[in-house]
């Protein structure tokens, strides 16, 4: 199960490819970009396993799969700037402002 949201502008087709092929198929992988202190954060988008799904059926809160995605077992691929969301009319205004974002995910 491939899990993602809409507001994450640097997300692509070739992101999403890279997740779903990442070896082995089985394994449970997510996006690793800079958190906002510098330290790695994994994170969605993310594939997860089949093994998986009870675990994920019983989250609630606002913590989301962060727990599951920081286990060690857990491989990451590299999404820059994977940190930079659109939650707020200021974040889609800075977006379009900045000369070094990504554009919008290609179709």
């Amino acid at each position: 199960m491939l899990i993602a949201s809409c507001d994450m502008p640097s997300v692509s087709t070739d992101h999403l490819r890279a997740l779903l092929s990442a070896r082995p198929t089985g394994a449970r992988v997510a996006s690793a970009y800079c958190g906002p202190d510098g330290a790695e954060v994994r994170g969605i988008p993310a594939r997860f396993p089949r093994t998986d799904f009870e675990a994920l059926a019983a989250l609630g809160g606002d913590r989301g799969a962060r727990d599951l995605l920081r286990h060690e077992d857990t491989r990451t691929v590299p999404l820059p700037q994977g940190g930079f969301d659109l939650d707020t009319p200021e974040d889609v205004a800075a977006w379009r402002a900045a000369d070094d974002m990504p554009a919008a995910a290609d179709p």
